[in-house]
């Protein structure tokens, strides 16, 4: 897949995202506008039917409390049995027990004189016995007959209410009543079918929850916004794999090009010194069979070097790499290093400076691959070296707390800030504008980073572009 398909692909799909998202917004929004409208009008409903059945409750109460007369010789006694109002008539020209009369029972089936005479003494004991403000605005009565008519709409979030009179002074207020905080305040007039009553009292009721956006959502809703993020988030993650994979072959395909040029450079020198010496016509007193034989061997031992490095990465990317762990002084270890390096610094004009402060240098390591990161990391100091200046190498070692800290500093090209976060990576080289002009598979660095972190330890790098690196690799010591 190429670099312009790669884009295409990513513009489209972060356009359809978009898109998607915009679309899931405005639904969201309008299901969440129309639960908010459905829910105030439940609230409204139930706020009709609960001053309905205050007055309801009061006129019951009413009933239930007194007896009226009906005719000049009884008196009907209202009483409340199992919900119904049932109408009890006694003879009032007879001495009685009246707790121990029988009394006929009418569901108010009486007569249309006794029922319009019954109704006229109701009004009448309405008008001359009027029920106390106290008693009506009663904040407990009026919550219960609240709960009762809320639980009966399924409506059962937290809500606030105050009394207020015709002044607009609070008569009661509940706990935490703070109409500052409200989004919305339904307001109803108590008992407004009394018309015989001066006073006028109102509730203003508000709820704690009826606010926000995710509120008055369904479980649908949610659900469908979970979906969507998860949908959104699988297409950035196969984009970003989709990108990741197009650097790693790009990587590749550049290590497969140096790795050519490495394998091919021994090779051709073997087979030219090969060809020297079979060429018959060529005297043999002209023939330099000890310099073309120890040509061949190093150029055979470098071929071999090359091989196996790539073999070592493949069995340690395998995790099947098996150290021989012993007790070692990195002191002794880096000094070697240093003298097989004497040769190829001092054709460059260079030197290698050891800075040793360490007192606790004893480290539980693999020799063999512990080396190979000290010679890799001074290996690349000297392979990015600056043309014009000799390559000045410094190997520092101290200890911070229970760590033995190995630094090694190079004057050498540096690396820019972008190219220092991959360098650990496999596969990835720092272009230096031509691909050959420093050889290696960019396999170095991060066999380094995998050693070191194999032996429980950590590296890190720190670079400026033009004024050389420093890498520092921070192993446990031992105490023996």
């Amino acid at each position: 897949m190429n670099k312009r398909i790669i884009v295409i692909l990513t513009v489209f799909v972060t356009a359809v995202s978009l898109f998607f998202l915009v679309i899931q917004y405005l639904w969201v929004q309008n299901a969440a506008e129309t639960k908010e409208q459905q829910f105030i009008g439940n609230v409204n409903s139930a706020l009709d039917e609960f001053v309905s059945n205050l007055e309801k409750q009061e006129i019951i109460q009413m009933f239930t409390d007194r007896s009226f007369k009906v005719a000049t010789d009884s008196t009907a006694i209202v009483v409340k049995d199992s919900g119904n109002i049932i109408l009890k008539t006694i003879d009032t020209t007879k001495t009685i027990d009246i707790n121990r009369v029988n009394f006929p029972e009418k569901h108010l089936n009486i007569d249309n004189q006794t029922q319009t005479y019954f109704v006229y003494e109701l009004i009448n004991e309405l008008v001359q016995k009027r029920i106390s403000p106290k008693e009506r605005l009663n904040p407990n009565k009026i919550k219960k007959v609240l709960n009762d008519v809320f639980e009966k709409h399924d409506i059962n979030e937290k809500y606030f209410f105050a009394i207020v009179g015709d002044n607009k002074k609070i008569i009661y207020q509940s706990k935490g009543y703070n109409p500052a905080e409200a989004e919305e305040i339904f307001t109803r007039q108590l008992y407004p079918n009394d018309i015989t009553s001066p006073y006028k009292a109102y509730i203003y009721l508000y709820f704690a929850e009826n606010k926000g956006l995710f509120n008055r959502l369904t479980k649908f809703s949610l659900i469908s916004i979970i979906l969507s993020i998860f949908i959104i988030s699988s297409l950035i993650m196969t984009m970003i794999i989709i990108v990741k994979q197009r650097q790693l072959a790009d990587m590749k395909n550049d290590f497969v090009n140096n790795m050519t040029h490495e394998l091919k450079t021994p090779i051709s020198t073997i087979s030219l010194a090969a060809q020297m010496l079979g060429d018959t016509t060529i005297d043999e007193s002209m023939k330099d069979v000890p310099a073309l034989s120890k040509m061949i061997l190093q150029e055979s031992e470098r071929l071999a070097f090359q091989v196996e490095k790539i073999l070592q990465i493949a069995i340690i990317e395998r995790g099947k790499v098996k150290y021989k762990f012993d007790y070692y002084d990195a002191h002794n270890i880096i000094e070697e290093i240093k003298e097989s390096f004497n040769l190829k610094i001092s054709s460059k004009q260079g030197k290698i400076i050891l800075n040793i402060k360490a007192e606790k240098s004893i480290v539980y390591v693999d020799k063999m691959h512990f080396s190979n990161v000290i010679y890799n990391l001074i290996d690349n100091a000297i392979k990015y070296a600056k043309e014009d200046v000799p390559p000045e190498i410094i190997i520092s070692t101290k200890n911070v707390g229970h760590e033995l800290l190995v630094e090694i500093q190079d004057n050498g090209i540096g690396i820019s800030k972008e190219n220092l976060k991959h360098i650990f990576d496999k596969f990835y080289r720092v272009n230096t504008g031509n691909i050959h002009n420093v050889k290696g598979f960019g396999l170095g660095l991060s066999y380094v980073k995998r050693i070191v972190t194999d032996f429980k330890g950590t590296i890190t790098a720190k670079s400026k572009l033009g004024e050389g690196t420093t890498f520092i690799i921070s192993l446990p010591y031992e105490d023996v």
